[in-house]
């Protein structure tokens, strides 16, 4: 089994959403650092565009922190690029291990809207996958 892709014995959960966007505008949404603090927090938190960077290569690191805007209290995050493969995959960790692995993918549909599959697997190797249909 490959440890950087979801299995169906492992545990875990699969996000599917439709987007009327392109999908090249969902994959910014996940790796343009201007666009990602826009968005890469919950409500009541804010993701200053200061505290973002992105090395989108495989191997390459993403950090952000998370910031409770009535307190300030702050949530730094980090994770490593897996596999890469623009606008369709993009395998990641959710921290600066190896551990678990998030796979978002996005094949290609329509030019107006996108598909997303987002998987989350927690086995030994826990895995995320991503799909991005247009």
């Amino acid at each position: 089994m490959n440890p950087n892709s979801p299995s169906h014995e492992e545990p875990g959960f699969t996000i599917v959403r439709d987007f009327a966007a392109p999908r090249e505008r969902i994959w910014q949404a996940w790796t343009d650092p201007d666009v990602m603090a826009r968005w890469f927090h919950p409500e009541g938190l804010q993701t200053p565009r200061e505290t973002v960077s992105v090395d989108l290569r495989v191997g390459g690191t993403y950090t952000y922190t998370m910031r409770i805007e009535e307190t300030g209290q702050e949530f730094p995050t980090a994770g490593r690029y897996l596999r890469i493969d623009p606008p369709v995959r993009l395998d990641f960790t959710p921290c600066a291990s190896r551990r678990p692995v998030r796979s978002f993918r996005q094949p290609a549909d329509t030019c107006e809207s996108t598909h997303l599959s987002v998987s989350t697997s927690h086995g030994e190797f826990p895995a995320r996958s991503t799909t991005l249909r247009e």
